[in-house]
């Protein structure tokens, strides 16, 4: 009996057995296109529907040449998404930390997968940061979709919080913050800013990390965004969240609510 519901390419692929899988695809190209169902391909705890690109991008051992094969056979696979975390291939590759040439490839061949978010509302460049991607990768990233440095996912982390929280890399922090210094006073839904996701970090790099973003916050506040994100938090706390002068929802539920009310005026394209 078939362990991914009847495929036998995305068995072969998932033993590496990349010479016969890749001779199966030219015997029968069909069956890159054939949805299967696989027991937690990308960390759930449900199976999901997937195609045989979603289980050769969770391979360590994934080479371009096999990716080649399968990209010749169907090439809009890279912009079909797994049924579990609505993921596409580049945010399984990079989550599975697959070689960069691989990762350089799918970017080629689909840029505008920088900016598709899963079900978690993360974008690939979320994955790049906290699963230890290179540099050349993450620049990469931002490069092909800047506004992905200041995306938020569903709980309102933005790269600049995992970066910060990770306090890994002080160079790391530094070209988030270039690209959108708005980040910096950014706030999940906990009501945790970056310098709060650094100080509660262990990282190699928390304190000058820390130091960075206490300057930044300091040069940011004197800004007419900083200005515009205290009228709208302002704002929040006048009309939805207080009645008759008592405050009905916790300060941190209405700095965010001031955050996301700001960013529709300069809002950014991202693909849910």
């Amino acid at each position: 009996m078939l362990g991914f519901g009847g495929n036998p390419l995305i068995n072969i692929i998932a033993n590496g057995e990349w010479k016969r899988a890749s001779q199966m695809i030219q015997d029968n190209g069909n069956l890159v296109r054939k949805w299967s169902v696989a027991p937690s391909l990308t960390g759930g705890v449900a199976a999901a529907d997937i195609l045989p690109i979603h289980q050769a991008s969770k391979m360590d051992t994934i080479t371009v040449q096999f990716l080649e094969s399968l990209l010749w056979a169907y090439p809009e696979s890279l912009k079909k998404r797994e049924t579990g975390f609505r993921r596409i291939a580049l945010h399984i590759a990079i989550r599975a930390r697959a070689p960069e040439e691989v990762i350089f490839y799918i970017l080629d061949k689909y840029p505008q997968g920088a900016a598709v978010q899963d079900v978690l509302g993360r974008v690939p460049l979320h994955y790049a940061i906290s699963n230890h991607s290179s540099m050349r990768v993450i620049q990469s990233l931002i490069t092909i979709c800047p506004a992905t440095s200041r995306a938020a996912d569903n709980l309102g982390w933005t790269p600049l919080h995992v970066a910060s929280n990770m306090a890994r890399s002080i160079e790391m922090v530094d070209i988030l913050i270039e690209c959108g210094a708005e980040s910096v006073v950014s706030v999940t839904k906990k009501g945790n800013s970056p310098l709060m996701c650094a100080t509660m970090s262990a990282g190699p790099d928390k304190n000058i990390i820390i130091s960075r973003l206490m300057e930044e916050e300091a040069k940011f506040e004197k800004t007419a965004y900083f200005k515009n994100f205290r009228h709208a938090e302002n704002e929040a706390m006048r009309s939805q969240h207080y009645y008759n002068g008592r405050p009905n929802a916790p300060v941190h539920s209405i700095r965010f609510w001031g955050i996301r009310k700001l960013k529709r005026s300069n809002s950014f394209r991202l693909v849910v």
